[in-house]
C-alpha cells in the first residue's frame, strides 16, 4: 500500500499509520526555525524553516528500534532537544495493552544536531508521554508521574519525583513565564465511563498554579494543553479540531480589576466639548458643518488585534445602535468609558426551542431569556458575557454620546466558527401557541423569540486612529 493523498489526507485512523505516517510530537527551535517532528511510524525528523519534505534523523537509539515517539521539546540554552518513546515493545496501534500490561520499557532522549548522536538519559519509564525542558536549560519534565531530570547543576543526571497527580499525565508544555501546563486525564467521578478531562498549571517546584475544568468543552481524553498569549490551546488525538477554553475565573477577574481602572484618556480619547460633540463622538467632529451631525457612522477603533483576542473601541454617538448580534463561543468584557449606554441582552433556552410558524419563506425563530436591560452610565464597573450567560447576545444603544471598550476573547472568526450573526427579537406572545410553549416560571415578559437576519443596511460604521500609548502583550 502507498500513500496517497486520498487514502491519508484528513484521515484520524492509526492503523494507517505505516503507510500514512502519523506524527505525534512537535518541537520548534526558535533560533534556527527548524521544526522536529516525533513519527512513531517514520522516526524522528526535522523540517527546516521553508517547509518541504521531512529529513529522518534517527529511528533507534543503543540498537534499539524506536516504537512509540511521542514527545519532543528544545533545549532553548543549547539547542539540543529532548524526545520520548513510550514503549520499545507497543506501537501507538497497541496502546491500549500497553496501558494493561504496565509495560514499562519508555525512554527518555536526547539528540544533538551538531554531532547527529541520541543519547539515552532515562530507563525503563511506563508510558512517558510528555517532555518539557526548563526555561534556563537547567532541568527536563517527563511525564511518567511528573519526574525532574536534572541535566547540569550539583544534581546532573539525577532524577527524582516532582510530582503525582491522580489522574493520567500527558503532554507537558513550557509557557513563556517558564512555567508549565499538563493535560491530566482524570475518571469522571458521575460517569466513570468518561474521562474529566483538566489542564494544570505548575511551576518548576511542582507547585500547582491553576487548574482548569476542560469537562465542559470535551468528554474524552485531551493529549496537550499550550498557553500563548494569554490564551489556552487544546488538543486531542481523538478529534480533528484545536478547541479553546474559555478565559479562566482568575483571568476574567483580574482583567475586570484592570479594565476598572481604566478611562478615556488611557486608549487616547479626549472628554472635552462633549456637549458639542454629539452625533460625532471624539474622532473628526467638523464644527462648520453641522447639518448632518445627526448622521455620523459609529467610530471603531481597533487597539490590537491577534489570535487569542481583539480589544477595541466604539465611539457612539446620540441615538446610534449596534443592533442585537452574538458572540459564539466567545467570552467578552466590556467597559462605559464615558458617556450613558442601553444594554439589552438576551441568553439563548436550553434545551433549545424553535418555532417555525412564520411560514415556508420566513426563518424560524428561537427562544432566549432576557439578561440584561438597563441603562449603563460611566464611571461603572466592567460587564463580562459568557458563551453561554450573562447575555451573549447584546443590542447597545446611545443615550448619549459615548464611548465603549471591548475585550474579546478569542476574537470573531469565521473559519472556526465564530461569525458574527445578527437578530430580531420579538416579543414572547407573538409566536406562542399554547401547546408546549409555556414559560414554566410564568414570567413572558422576559423572554423573545429571536430570528436571524441579514447585517443591517443602516448599520455605519468607520475606522478611527488609536492615539493612545502602545498596547504591550
Amino acid at each position: 500500500m502507498f500513500r496517497t493523498s486520498e487514502l491519508c489526507d484528513g484521515t484520524n485512523d492509526i492503523n494507517l499509520g505505516p503507510t500514512c505516517g502519523r506524527p505525534l510530537g512537535l518541537g520548534f527551535n526558535q533560533i534556527t526555525g527548524q521544526l522536529y517532528i516525533n513519527d512513531p511510524f517514520v522516526g524522528l525528523t526535522v523540517v527546516g524553516p521553508t517547509g518541504g519534505r521531512a529529513t529522518i534523523l534517527a529511528t533507534q537509539a543503543e540498537g534499539l528500534a524506536f516504537k512509540f515517539l511521542v514527545g519532543v521539546d528544545v533545549d532553548p540554552i543549547t539547542g539540543l532537544f529532548c524526545f520520548t518513546d513510550v514503549s520499545s515493545i507497543y506501537d501507538p496501534r497497541n496502546a491500549t495493552q500497553s496501558i494493561q500490561s504496565g509495560d514499562s520499557t519508555g525512554r527518555l532522549l536526547r539528540y544533538d544536531p551538531k554531532t547527529k548522536q541520541v543519547t539515552v538519559l532515562m530507563r525503563g519509564l511506563a508510558g512517558p508521554v510528555g517532555v518539557a525542558v526548563s526555561k534556563d536549560g537547567t532541568f527536563i519534565l517527563v511525564s511518567e508521574f511528573i519526574q525532574k531530570y536534572w541535566i547540569r547543576g550539583d544534581k546532573a543526571n539525577t532524577s527524582e519525583i516532582l510530582i503525582n497527580f491522580q489522574g493520567n499525565p500527558n503532554k507537558i508544555k513550557r509557557n513563556k513565564d517558564g512555567e508549565f501546563w499538563v493535560a491530566l486525564n482524570n475518571q469522571n467521578q458521575q460517569q466513570p465511563t468518561l474521562v474529566a478531562p483538566v489542564g494544570i498549571k505548575i511551576d518548576g517546584l511542582g507547585t500547582v498554579l491553576e487548574t482548569v475544568d476542560l469537562s465542559a468543552q470535551y468528554n474524552q481524553r485531551i493529549t496537550v494543553v499550550q498557553e500563548q498569549f494569554g490564551s489556552l490551546y487544546v488538543g486531542s488525538r481523538t478529534v480533528d479540531f484545536i478547541g479553546t477554553p474559555p478565559l479562566s475565573p482568575q483571568s476574567i477577574q483580574k482583567l475586570c480589576s484592570l479594565l476598572d481602572t481604566i478611562g478615556p484618556a488611557d486608549v487616547g480619547l479626549k472628554v472635552e466639548n462633549r456637549e458639542d460633540d454629539r452625533g460625532h463622538g471624539f474622532f473628526g467632529l467638523n464644527r462648520f458643518n453641522r447639518v448632518d451631525r445627526w448622521a455620523q457612522p459609529i467610530t471603531y477603533v481597533d487597539l490590537h488585534e491577534c489570535d487569542s483576542f481583539t480589544m477595541c473601541v466604539f465611539c457612539f454617538p446620540t441615538s446610534s445602535v449596534i443592533p442585537l448580534h452574538d458572540h459564539p463561543g466567545m467570552t467578552v468584557l466590556s467597559k462605559v468609558l464615558y458617556g450613558s449606554l442601553h444594554v439589552k441582552a438576551y441568553d439563548w433556552v436550553e434545551p433549545e426551542r424553535i418555532h417555525r410558524g412564520m411560514g415556508p419563506n420566513y426563518p424560524p425563530v428561537r427562544l432566549a431569556k432576557l439578561a440584561v436591560d438597563k441603562v449603563v452610565t460611566a464611571p461603572c464597573e466592567t460587564s463580562v458575557l459568557y458563551p453561554k450567560s450573562g447575555g451573549n447576545l447584546h443590542c447597545f444603544t446611545a443615550i448619549t454620546p459615548c464611548a465603549v471598550l471591548d475585550i474579546l476573547a478569542p476574537p470573531y472568526q469565521e473559519a472556526a466558527g465564530r461569525k458574527c450573526s445578527y437578530y430580531r427579537d420579538y416579543p414572547y406572545s407573538s409566536f406562542s401557541t399554547g401547546i408546549g410553549d409555556e414559560i414554566n416560571d410564568g414570567n413572558e415578559e422576559d423572554y423573545a423569540w429571536l430570528a436571524q437576519i441579514e447585517t443591517p443596511d443602516d448599520l455605519h460604521m468607520r475606522q478611527g486612529e488609536y492615539k493612545g500609548p502602545a498596547i504591550q502583550v
